[in-house]
C-alpha cells in the first residue's frame, strides 16, 4: 500500500511539474492575439508530439495507465499548439503541419492496431523503451537549445521557470519509474535531469557574466 501511495504521489508531482514546463501559455496566447509567431518554433512541438506517441506505445506494452493518460493529455496540448501555428503561418506551412499531423495520426492507428505493440514480454518493452529514450533525448536537446537562446536574449524569467519545472519533473518521474521498476522510463528522465542541470549552470554563468541580469 505504501509503495502504491508513493507511486501515485511522485507521478502526480511529476505531472504537475511537466504541465508547468511543457505548457507555454504566454507565448501561445501572444501568438493568438498578435497573429505573429515571434521566436516560437513549431518544430519543438512536433518533436514533443512524436515523443508522446512513442511513449504511448511503451505504455501499451507495460500496461502503465497513468503514464498513458499524461501522454494523451500532452498530445492534445501539442495538437492545439500546432493548430495555433497553422492559423498564423503561411498556407504552405499549414499544409506541412497538417501533413505531419496526419502522419502522426496514421502512425498512432497502426501502432495501436498492430498486435506486436501490445505484447508484454521484456524484449519488446526494452525495444520500445529504447526508442522512447532516443526520442526523449532528441526532444530534450532541442528544448535545451531553445532555452539557451532565451537566456542569451535576456528572457530570463520564463526560461528559468521552465528549467526549474523541467528539473523537478525529471526528478519526480525518475523516482516514480524507480518505484515501478521501469528502467527505460527512468533513463529517459535522468537524461532530462541532466539537460536541466546544464541549463541551471548556464543560467548561473550568464547571470554572473551580466547577460542574465535583465528581464523580458
Amino acid at each position: 500500500m505504501a509503495s502504491d501511495a508513493a507511486e501515485y504521489l511522485f507521478f502526480a508531482l511529476g505531472s504537475i511539474a511537466t504541465l508547468v514546463c511543457c505548457t507555454p501559455y504566454k507565448p501561445i496566447s501572444a501568438i493568438r492575439q498578435t497573429g505573429e509567431p515571434g521566436r516560437e518554433d513549431p518544430f519543438v512541438y512536433m518533436i514533443v508530439l512524436a515523443s508522446c506517441l512513442v511513449w504511448l506505445v511503451y505504455c501499451a506494452a507495460t500496461s502503465n495507465c497513468l503514464l498513458f493518460a499524461i501522454n494523451v493529455a500532452a498530445m492534445i496540448f501539442q495538437c492545439y499548439y500546432l493548430d495555433v501555428f497553422m492559423l498564423v503561418y503561411t498556407e504552405d506551412f499549414a499544409r506541412y503541419v497538417f501533413g505531419v499531423f496526419t502522419l502522426v495520426i496514421e502512425m498512432a492507428l497502426f501502432i495501436f492496431f498492430c498486435p506486436l505493440t501490445v505484447a508484454t514480454d521484456d524484449a519488446k518493452k526494452m525495444v520500445w523503451g529504447a526508442v522512447g529514450v532516443s526520442c526523449s533525448g532528441f526532444m530534450y536537446l532541442v528544448a535545451s537549445m531553445e532555452i539557451t537562446e532565451l537566456y542569451k536574449a535576456g528572457k530570463v524569467r520564463d526560461a528559468y521557470r521552465a528549467t526549474v519545472a523541467w528539473l523537478f519533473s525529471g526528478v519526480f518521474r525518475a523516482i516514480y519509474a524507480r518505484i515501478r521498476g521501469e528502467v527505460m522510463l527512468e533513463i529517459s528522465n535522468w537524461i532530462g535531469i541532466g539537460f536541466a542541470v546544464i541549463q541551471v549552470v548556464e543560467y548561473v554563468w550568464l547571470y554572473y557574466k551580466g547577460n542574465g541580469r535583465h528581464e523580458d
